[in-house]
Protein backbone atom coordinates (compact mmCIF):
# COMPACT_ATOMS: atom_id res chain seq x y z
CA UNK A 1 0.00 0.00 0.00
CA UNK A 2 2.79 2.56 0.65
CA UNK A 3 3.96 2.11 -2.98
CA UNK A 4 0.53 3.15 -4.23
CA UNK A 5 0.66 6.23 -2.01
CA UNK A 6 4.09 7.20 -3.33
CA UNK A 7 3.00 6.76 -6.96
CA UNK A 8 -0.16 8.79 -6.28
CA UNK A 9 1.82 11.61 -4.67
CA UNK A 10 4.28 11.70 -7.59
CA UNK A 11 1.42 11.81 -10.11
CA UNK A 12 -0.40 14.58 -8.21
CA UNK A 13 2.82 16.57 -7.80
CA UNK A 14 3.60 16.30 -11.50
CA UNK A 15 0.07 17.37 -12.44
CA UNK A 16 0.30 20.29 -10.02
CA UNK A 17 3.62 21.48 -11.46
CA UNK A 18 2.26 21.28 -15.02
CA UNK A 19 -0.91 23.15 -14.02
CA UNK A 20 1.13 25.87 -12.27
CA UNK A 21 3.38 26.32 -15.32
CA UNK A 22 0.35 26.55 -17.66
CA UNK A 23 -1.35 29.06 -15.35
CA UNK A 24 1.77 31.29 -15.26
CA UNK A 25 2.09 31.18 -19.06
CA UNK A 26 -1.57 32.21 -19.37
CA UNK A 27 -0.83 35.19 -17.14
CA UNK A 28 2.09 36.19 -19.41
CA UNK A 29 0.14 35.73 -22.65
CA UNK A 30 -0.94 39.42 -23.03
CA UNK A 31 2.65 40.56 -22.50
CA UNK A 32 3.97 38.07 -25.07
CA UNK A 33 1.32 39.06 -27.61
CA UNK A 34 2.19 42.74 -27.14
CA UNK A 35 5.84 41.97 -27.96
CA UNK A 36 5.01 39.93 -31.08
CA UNK A 37 5.99 41.77 -34.28
CA UNK A 38 3.11 42.80 -36.53
CA UNK A 39 2.34 40.43 -39.41
CA UNK A 40 4.20 41.15 -42.63
CA UNK A 41 2.45 42.38 -45.75
CA UNK A 42 1.83 39.97 -48.58
CA UNK A 43 4.36 41.88 -50.74
CA UNK A 44 7.39 43.38 -48.93
CA UNK A 45 7.65 47.13 -49.45
CA UNK A 46 11.16 46.89 -50.93
CA UNK A 47 9.86 44.92 -53.92
CA UNK A 48 7.45 47.62 -55.00
CA UNK A 49 8.43 50.93 -56.51
CA UNK A 50 6.82 52.78 -53.59
CA UNK A 51 6.81 52.11 -49.87
CA UNK A 52 3.83 52.49 -47.50
CA UNK A 53 4.25 56.26 -47.31
CA UNK A 54 4.44 56.68 -51.08
CA UNK A 55 8.19 57.41 -51.09
CA UNK A 56 10.57 55.67 -53.43
CA UNK A 57 12.71 53.19 -51.50
CA UNK A 58 16.49 53.38 -51.74
CA UNK A 59 16.88 50.16 -53.74
CA UNK A 60 13.65 49.14 -55.47
CA UNK A 61 13.36 46.09 -57.65
CA UNK A 62 12.28 47.50 -60.97
CA UNK A 63 11.02 45.31 -63.77
CA UNK A 64 12.57 47.60 -66.40
CA UNK A 65 16.08 47.10 -64.96
CA UNK A 66 15.54 43.37 -64.74
CA UNK A 67 14.34 43.31 -68.35
CA UNK A 68 17.41 45.27 -69.57
CA UNK A 69 19.76 42.63 -68.13
CA UNK A 70 18.04 39.64 -69.76
CA UNK A 71 19.35 37.80 -72.80
CA UNK A 72 17.55 38.64 -76.07
CA UNK A 73 15.82 35.24 -76.14
CA UNK A 74 14.21 35.86 -72.76
CA UNK A 75 13.28 39.42 -73.74
CA UNK A 76 11.56 37.97 -76.80
CA UNK A 77 9.64 35.57 -74.55
CA UNK A 78 8.28 38.54 -72.59
CA UNK A 79 7.35 40.29 -75.84
CA UNK A 80 5.46 37.22 -77.05
CA UNK A 81 3.60 36.47 -73.83
CA UNK A 82 2.86 40.02 -72.62
CA UNK A 83 2.45 41.52 -76.07
CA UNK A 84 4.44 44.51 -77.28
CA UNK A 85 1.88 47.08 -76.09
CA UNK A 86 1.50 45.65 -72.56
CA UNK A 87 5.28 45.22 -72.20
CA UNK A 88 5.91 48.86 -73.17
CA UNK A 89 3.27 49.93 -70.64
CA UNK A 90 4.98 47.88 -67.91
CA UNK A 91 8.46 49.16 -68.78
CA UNK A 92 7.32 52.82 -68.79
CA UNK A 93 5.20 52.64 -65.65
CA UNK A 94 6.67 53.69 -62.33
CA UNK A 95 4.80 51.09 -60.34
CA UNK A 96 4.31 47.57 -61.54
CA UNK A 97 2.51 45.22 -59.19
CA UNK A 98 2.28 41.90 -61.01
CA UNK A 99 -0.96 39.98 -60.97
CA UNK A 100 -0.91 36.18 -60.56
CA UNK A 101 -1.10 35.88 -64.37
CA UNK A 102 1.83 38.31 -64.72
CA UNK A 103 3.81 36.28 -62.18
CA UNK A 104 3.18 33.13 -64.20
CA UNK A 105 4.47 34.83 -67.36
CA UNK A 106 7.52 36.21 -65.55
CA UNK A 107 8.35 32.79 -64.12
CA UNK A 108 7.86 31.07 -67.47
CA UNK A 109 10.11 33.52 -69.30
CA UNK A 110 12.84 33.58 -66.66
CA UNK A 111 12.97 29.78 -66.63
CA UNK A 112 12.70 29.40 -70.42
CA UNK A 113 15.55 27.26 -71.70
CA UNK A 114 16.64 26.24 -68.20
CA UNK A 115 17.74 22.69 -67.67
CA UNK A 116 17.40 20.83 -64.41
CA UNK A 117 19.57 17.94 -63.33
CA UNK A 118 18.19 15.18 -61.14
CA UNK A 119 20.12 14.84 -57.89
CA UNK A 120 21.17 11.56 -56.35
CA UNK A 121 21.96 8.34 -58.17
CA UNK A 122 19.53 8.80 -61.05
CA UNK A 123 20.74 9.76 -64.51
CA UNK A 124 20.67 13.45 -65.47
CA UNK A 125 17.56 14.73 -67.20
CA UNK A 126 17.83 15.42 -70.89
CA UNK A 127 18.11 19.15 -71.59
CA UNK A 128 15.11 20.61 -73.34
CA UNK A 129 14.88 23.80 -75.31
CA UNK A 130 11.62 25.67 -75.65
Amino acid sequence: MPTKWIIGIIILSTAGIIALAAWQQQKRLPELEARRPPPQESVPAGLLNRDKDGNAPANPLEFAKLFENLKPAKQECFRELFGEERLNEILKGETFIPSPDDNAIIGECLLAGATFVESGTSTPAEPTEE
